[in-house]
């Protein structure tokens, strides 16, 4: 992606409100709490290096695997955690 539409992205989730993070919250509690067990607030801050890891990295070798829209709504939801 580029700068632009992330910057797009982002623009769209905060008017949407707090669905995606609602649906971040529930995907980390119950695809990701497995391993890592300190919840969003553990995991990277780094966020394309969560969509990297769960689309062609180290998580996706596990055989995890997400939708586009669940990437999203789970990396949305890290940034809130992490107030980014």
């Amino acid at each position: 992606m580029t700068k632009l539409q992330d910057l797009l992205l982002l623009a769209a989730l905060s008017i949407c409100g707090t669905g995606f993070a609602a649906d971040g919250e529930s995907l980390i509690n119950s695809r990701c709490l497995q391993c890592h067990k300190g919840g969003a607030a553990s995991l990277s801050s780094n966020l394309e290096t969560v969509k990297q890891a769960l689309t062609s990295g180290s998580i996706r070798k596990h055989r995890f695997s997400l939708s586009t829209a669940e990437i999203e709504a789970l990396t949305t939801y890290i940034a809130t955690v992490k107030g980014q």
